[in-house]
């Protein structure tokens, strides 16, 4: 059995410049932290993952490379397949041959969102992506299954952290509702939030207890953006105005199919933090 940090002298993170990889040195601080992009480590390529593998001998792989514009993804299903199934798949091969555990990072658009967001979608709910993304996130999810015993998948909702490496909508519209501009945000699209830093540390506490498998992480509680925008004003004590819109006015802008209700739930591990106590932690100690 893999037990404790400590064993994990050594851990390999693809994808490990990004927002999750981030915070990996920090909550895995006991341990030998390798972090690859993807030019230092393709994992397109069967042979370059085979080749990290032989050289750093990792106890441990952390599988964050991804190609996560959903947008990118629908436009170019090719492109999706080669990053996010068969570079998994090439990892997960790998970390067979040399018996090493896997952690995979996947998402709540593995669910078509029908179910409401007082219901969710737990770790029991049957998988319908409606997007491509979607769709080869959880073909990497069923081939490490296929393949990697000591394997931990994770699920999240929409991620925040990283500060300035975010590029999605917190820091979007930090700056402008902290300059007192006009904010226009989707309020008919929900979701649970993930911050970046406790994602990592649940990871760690599953890992100390031997908990593999699949599990959902969600903070407490649904939200729109519109609703995040409106927190964020109060937090930030602006003048702002926060202006409720439909996903439908941006469809030429993200012309992916996303699903209405993004709602994660826990029946495994629930996590007791609510999203907005989520959020001012992110605000006042990254982004401040």
């Amino acid at each position: 059995m893999y037990r404790g940090n400590n064993l994990f002298k050594k851990i390999l993170v693809t994808g490990g410049y990004g927002v999750i990889g981030s915070y990996v040195t920090e909550i895995f601080n006991k341990s030998k932290i390798i972090l690859m992009d993807k030019n230092s480590l393709d994992v397109s390529k069967k042979s370059h993952v085979l080749k990290h593998m032989k050289k750093y001998q990792p106890d441990l792989v952390i599988h964050l490379a991804a190609l996560t514009d959903v947008d990118m993804c629908e436009k170019n299903d090719k492109l999706a397949m080669k990053i996010n199934f068969k570079g998994t798949e090439h990892v997960a091969r790998a970390c067979k041959e040399f018996d090493i555990p896997l952690v995979y990072i996947s998402t709540s658009v593995v669910f078509n969102g029908m179910n409401s967001p007082s219901i969710g979608y737990t770790e029991e709910d049957k998988t319908s992506p409606i997007n491509i993304y979607g769709k080869t996130k959880l073909l990497g999810e069923e081939i490490i299954r296929k393949l990697v015993k000591n394997h931990l998948i994770v699920r999240i909702g929409w991620l925040i952290g990283g500060a300035e490496k975010e590029k999605k909508f917190i820091k979007h519209v930090f700056s402008k509702i902290k300059n007192g501009e006009t904010v226009y945000a989707v309020n008919d699209i929900f979701g649970t939030i993930a911050y970046g830093k406790d994602l990592m540390g649940f990871v760690k506490n599953r890992l100390d207890n031997d908990e593999f498998g699949l599990y959902h992480f969600a903070c407490e509680g649904s939200c729109s953006r519109f609703d995040m925008a409106l927190y964020l004003k109060e937090l930030l004590h602006s003048r702002s105005k926060i202006i409720p819109v439909s996903a439908s006015l941006f469809k030429d802008s993200f012309p992916a199919p996303r699903p209405k209700h993004q709602v994660l739930k826990s029946i495994k591990k629930p996590i007791k933090k609510n999203w907005k106590d989520a959020l001012v932690e992110y605000v006042e100690t990254e982004l401040l």
